[in-house]
């Protein structure tokens, strides 16, 4: 199981949904929903920055029994956005508890480590990564994001040349990828405050 199990209690207390509950009356508009298509409204708010209304929706349905694996990973996610990072890692935890598939523990424990990254936890963030189920079977894209994460999340805790290396390679092996410009943009950011760091 991965580290996320062993470390939650310290960086952030169990998931309540009660906290996220929407209001009585959004409450009661949900309920005239179908739970799919609350769904697909809720990642829709999320990646049009309504990150409360997604957190609503997905709150409810967790709620109301329907949380599969889909909508804890989603909740998560919008959590991350409005940078609550702690509620994040907590929504980790209770997916990574529930569903045990390889995928699973993959993407969200990545997100995780991403999130502890966030918290300020850039040595807790490494092991999370090192951690990872199924590591052996990345296909490039996700190689590509594994390195960047560790590397920056190496660079992070002080171990600056692995770190940097791991960044530099990576950065180079995607030069002419536009298939991840998220974590390619977070290596470049770290070089560049390392870099003003020495300045």
């Amino acid at each position: 199981m991965l580290i996320a199990c062993a470390t939650h209690s310290i960086v952030a207390p169990p998931y309540d949904v009660l906290t996220d509950a929407p209001s009585a009356a959004l409450a009661e508009l949900f309920a005239s929903s179908e739970p799919d298509a609350l769904f697909q409204e809720a990642i829709n708010r999320r990646m049009t920055g309504d990150s409360q209304g997604a957190i609503d929706r997905l709150a409810w349905l967790e709620q109301q029994g329907h949380g599969s694996s889909h909508v804890l990973y989603e909740l998560a996610l919008a959590h991350e956005t409005q940078e609550d990072f702690s509620t994040a890692i907590a929504v980790y935890d209770l997916l990574l508890g529930r569903d045990t598939s390889q995928s699973v523990q993959q993407d969200a424990g990545f997100r995780r480590a991403l999130a502890l990254l966030g918290l300020g936890s850039p040595q807790l963030a490494v092991e999370q990564l090192l951690a990872l189920p199924g590591g052996e079977v990345f296909n490039n894209t996700d190689r590509h994001t594994f390195d960047l994460g560790l590397g920056v999340a190496w660079m992070r805790s002080n171990k600056m040349g692995p770190g940097m290396e791991l960044v530099l390679s990576t950065l180079e092996a995607t030069a002419d990828s536009n298939s991840i410009p998220w974590m390619r943009a977070m290596g470049w950011h770290a070089l560049a405050f390392e870099r003003l760091a020495q300045a």
